[in-house]
């Protein structure tokens, strides 16, 4: 069965809503709202009797629940989140009933970041919306209160809640609530207001390294690390990017290909590309190993976390020069 896209799922069910859905992707706040354009289209009476949410997995259950009939509504909805590794063994009672699903049940499997391997399922994906999806909807949400937004300063938004709809619903409505007297919001008043994802300060830390601004750039990172508890959780994403920085200056593929390639949408790749210019592979080449051999002193106790950390930044902006 093909993917269905979250941004064309509301379509899609108007035709009709399918005995069992997948919703997978690393956008949490989508798949809740795709539970509820399920809700909406089923249009439920009776809500609390015909609408059954299992919190642990269960395939027995999840069957007996959907054979069910529901009660004055026309369908009953069962929602389950998959286990983090869903195996034949654990699926294969849903994979009987799904060949003889009840019409009268809709059943809505909750899986991680990565689609499953079975194929009874319509999947849904519910992955970071493209940016025009994402400014279109900034631009619509802010004119409903007669708030405008400057390009650039949807674009700032984009890249510090790191495209995750959640985060950039809660800031739109924060920027919008703070720019009702001028209706506007601009660059500066994101940059005040939106604190930055791991993965925007991460950018903007290797754009300093680029510009070869020592100061600035250790600055940067201290003030990051200072803050996180887990310090892994920094130097993965750290490490993550300088890797697509060195895939994009070395790599062929075009940005969409390579975006496919590293798992990430076209416009990491792009923004990574834009700041590959800055630097020769040899040099990232160098950042990327340095960053992981960081990693690997700390795991097996060679070095303190502080000072292996400090050491690598400053061969970081070494290598840079």
């Amino acid at each position: 069965m093909s993917d269905v896209k979250f941004s064309e799922f509301k379509t899609f069910l108007k035709n009709e809503v399918p005995s069992i859905l997948v919703f997978f992707g690393k956008d949490e706040y989508l798949k809740r709202n795709a539970i509820e354009l399920v809700k909406k289209q089923i249009n439920f009476q009776m809500p609390d009797l015909n609408v059954c949410k299992i919190e642990e997995f269960d395939a027995k259950r999840i069957v007996d629940e959907c054979n069910t009939m529901p009660f004055v509504d026309e369908k009953r909805l069962v929602i389950c989140y998959l286990p983090e590794k869903s195996t034949q063994g654990n699926i294969e009672d849903i994979k009987k009933y799904s060949k003889n699903a009840n019409g009268s049940s809709v059943l809505v499997l909750i899986a991680g970041e990565e689609k499953p391997k079975f194929d009874f399922a319509i999947m849904v994906d519910c992955n970071p919306l493209d940016v025009r999806t994402l400014t279109n909807w900034v631009v619509v949400t802010a004119k409903k209160q007669n708030v405008v937004f400057e390009p650039a300063a949807i674009s700032d938004l984009l890249e510090r809640t790191n495209m995750q709809m959640m985060r950039i619903k809660s800031e739109t409505e924060k920027l919008v609530s703070l720019a009702l007297d001028d209706g506007k919001i601009t660059k500066k008043l994101v940059e005040d207001n939106v604190a930055a994802e791991y993965e925007y300060q991460v950018f903007l830390f290797a754009d300093e390294v680029a510009k070869g601004h020592r100061e600035k750039a250790l600055e940067m990172m201290n003030e990051m690390m200072l803050y996180e508890k887990n310090i892994f959780s920094v130097w993965s994403v750290l490490y993550g990017h300088f890797r697509r920085i060195l895939y994009s200056k070395i790599s062929k593929e075009t940005s969409r290909e390579l975006a496919e390639i590293l798992g990430v949408k076209e416009f990491a790749v792009t923004k990574a590309r834009q700041q590959a210019e800055n630097f020769k592979a040899v040099q990232l080449k160098k950042i990327v190993d340095i960053i992981a051999d960081a990693e690997a002193n700390i795991k097996l106790g060679k070095l303190a976390p502080e000072i292996a950390i400090k050491t690598a930044l400053v061969s970081i902006l070494n290598t840079r020069g």
